[in-house]
């Protein structure tokens, strides 16, 4: 089981949710407040553009799957609306919508989006290792 972190796209020459930017600051903040559980970094969109054509985020969307989704029990975060309304609907189970990690439209306090974020997660992870050991 493992947590998947997924933002949009990548911004260039950086990594998805890279560590130096406020976001990727605040996911490494999450990450480091989870334990024993392996987290990884991604975005929907792995390319360093917004994509506009519907096929293409569609084939991008189908190469995340191939790339990163392994095991019914990992549980995907999705950070932002852009991402909650782009990722497939089809795919239940371990999601956790977040807001987007930067803030820039929230009322929260970073401490309080980071606190609320393990809360979230460690939650689901608690459920999802009791409904496995059925």
């Amino acid at each position: 089981m493992r947590v998947i972190f997924v933002g949009v796209h990548n911004k260039a020459g950086k990594e998805p949710l890279d560590s130096s930017t406020v976001s990727g600051k605040r996911i490494d903040t999450i990450i480091n407040k989870l334990h024993r559980v392996e987290c990884i970094k991604t975005n929907l969109w792995e390319v360093e553009y917004f994509p506009k054509d519907k096929v293409e985020k569609v084939l991008l969307i189908e190469k995340w799957f191939v790339k990163y989704w392994e095991n019914k029990d990992d549980i995907i975060v999705l950070l932002g609306s852009v991402v909650h309304y782009s990722f497939p609907k089809y795919i239940l189970g371990n999601i956790i919508k977040l807001s987007h990690p930067s803030l820039q439209f929230s009322k929260l306090k970073p401490t309080d989006y980071i606190d609320s974020a393990v809360l979230l997660i460690n939650n689901k992870l608690n459920l999802v290792k009791q409904i496995s050991m059925i």
